[in-house]
């Protein structure tokens, strides 16, 4: 009752107190109560309301006064300068619990713009992943209507199920080809009256011209690229580029000028990334699984598309490593 009704409880518990003072009886146990009742309007109620109660003790503590009560002796109770030490404490309380749930509400609010930016960052990323599949297939299918249109007209004239084939995988790859383009062309986010990009996919020459640019602006890389890589699908070398360009730039941007080992491997048929920085000279290593960067959030996307894992952290140096494993064999299942 003293915390859901705190006002009420006061103008009880004074009003008893006051009566029994003037009544001629023993008063120490209502007035101590009535101590209480000011110090939890002060701390659960607002400040007009509490400072309402106090003028309200201090009232009853002056009328005592007034009808000389026969065992109230305002020189030996603690009278209107007393309540003043319940009260002035309620407030202090509540001023705490206010702060605290200040706190607490930008503590969730932080949260909350931490998750929408990490969800937006993850929904950017696939927006990009998006785009730039619907690039290579669209490429991919206007190859083969093109070899099956050469391969019709090589064969023009030849009485053999093999025209009317070639000529519907030609049909089909066209057709294919504008359903793609008519559905997953809006992702593109091109403004409007840019010129479309005419440059070609990203693969493993752009990261050896991604590394010299990092060597020249930022610090040395030491790049090793497994021959293999080459022959792996056009799709993993354009996730592998956007991984190591992902890596890249968090050095630039958590490592400016330490050195930086870049290593593309064939691991069977998975193809491992690694890369690897020191930290900069005076800075501290960083702990395992402290970086909560949204850059990783979009390479995980684009590792999944391989069914593989990443993995980012503290490195045995001291520095940092992102380490990415692409299954071309799941891709291959993907795009079956």
């Amino acid at each position: 009752m003293r915390r859901r009704y705190p006002f009420a409880v006061l103008v009880v518990t004074t009003a008893a107190a006051f009566l029994t003072a003037a009544g001629g009886w023993d008063h120490d146990i209502p007035s101590l109560c009535s101590y209480l009742a000011a110090y939890s309007v002060a701390a659960w109620r607002r400040l007009p309301v509490a400072l309402g109660g106090l003028g309200l003790l201090i009232v009853a503590e002056t009328g005592l006064v007034l009808v000389d009560a026969p065992l109230y002796d305002p020189a030996a109770d603690l009278t209107a300068a007393g309540v003043l030490i319940p009260f002035g404490l309620g407030l202090i309380v509540r001023r705490w619990r206010h702060e605290r749930a200040a706190a607490l509400r930008r503590a969730i609010e932080a949260e909350r713009g931490t998750a929408l930016a990490a969800e937006q960052a993850v929904f950017a990323e696939r927006l990009r992943i998006a785009e730039e599949m619907h690039d290579v297939i669209a490429h991919t299918l206007s190859v083969i209507s093109v070899q099956a249109g050469v391969a019709r007209h090589g064969v023009a004239g030849v009485d053999s199920p093999a025209v009317s084939a070639l000529a519907a995988v030609e049909k089909a790859g066209r057709s294919a080809l504008a359903d793609l383009r008519r559905m997953l062309g809006v992702l593109h986010t091109q403004q409007p009256g840019e010129p479309p990009s005419l440059a070609p996919s990203p693969g493993l020459d752009e990261i050896r011209l991604l590394a010299s640019a990092h060597r020249a602006a930022c610090g040395p890389v030491e790049l090793t690229v497994d021959p293999g890589v080459e022959s792996s699908p056009e799709s993993l070398r354009m996730t592998a580029y956007r991984l190591v360009q992902e890596a890249l730039t968090n050095v630039r941007k958590h490592a400016v000028g330490s050195a930086a080992t870049v290593r593309i491997m064939l691991d069977g048929t998975d193809v491992v990334i690694q890369v690897e920085n020191d930290p900069p000279a005076g800075t501290p290593a960083p702990r395992p699984g402290t970086s909560s960067g949204y850059g990783l959030a979009g390479m995980r996307e684009r590792v999944a598309m391989f069914g593989g894992t990443l993995d980012a952290g503290a490195s045995d140096k001291s520095g940092f490593i992102v380490r990415a494993v692409l299954r071309q064999a799941a891709g291959q299942e993907a795009a079956a």
